[in-house]
């Protein structure tokens, strides 16, 4: 798999939060994991959670509810799952880690990654879900295009 799966992948999932935020209402926020970290992360806040339905800027020191994180070519799982500790530690409450290479989606736990058994990855207690089948679909449809 190359960088080209994991830009589609990138782009097909803001797609999927895009059509729904208004079901799901959520919006995605964007900001540094640490500090000093030179590293970005792509989440997804509710307003569920507060008053505000729209952020006031693009970088917040709120965490948001839902972190993904899409595994690149170069990625290692070992590499990944202690990114997805960092997410947790820093107060965001669930994190994805897709892998379009295995076709397979783990959600990162204060234990570690674990595989997503059921072929989906959900938050409990909001509408917010993602069925595994549907987005590698989608990704052999271009892929094979």
């Amino acid at each position: 798999m190359g960088e080209f799966e994991h830009s589609f992948l990138q782009l097909f999932l803001g797609s999927i939060f895009v059509t729904h935020r208004a079901e799901w209402r959520c919006h995605r926020r964007l900001r540094t994991a640490r500090p000093n970290s030179a590293r970005t992360i792509s989440g997804y806040r509710t307003s569920r959670f507060s008053a505000r339905a729209r952020p006031e800027s693009a970088f917040s020191l709120t965490p948001p509810l839902l972190v993904i994180e899409i595994l690149s070519p170069e990625d290692t799982l070992r590499r990944t799952a202690a990114k997805a500790a960092e997410y947790l530690t820093f107060a965001s409450r669930h994190v994805w880690v897709i892998d379009p290479n295995a076709r397979v989606g783990y959600c990162g736990t204060p234990n570690g990654l674990e595989l997503a058994r059921s072929g989906e990855l959900s938050i409990p207690e909001t509408p917010i879900r993602i069925v595994l089948a549907d987005l590698f679909a989608e990704l052999d449809k271009v892929v094979k295009a």
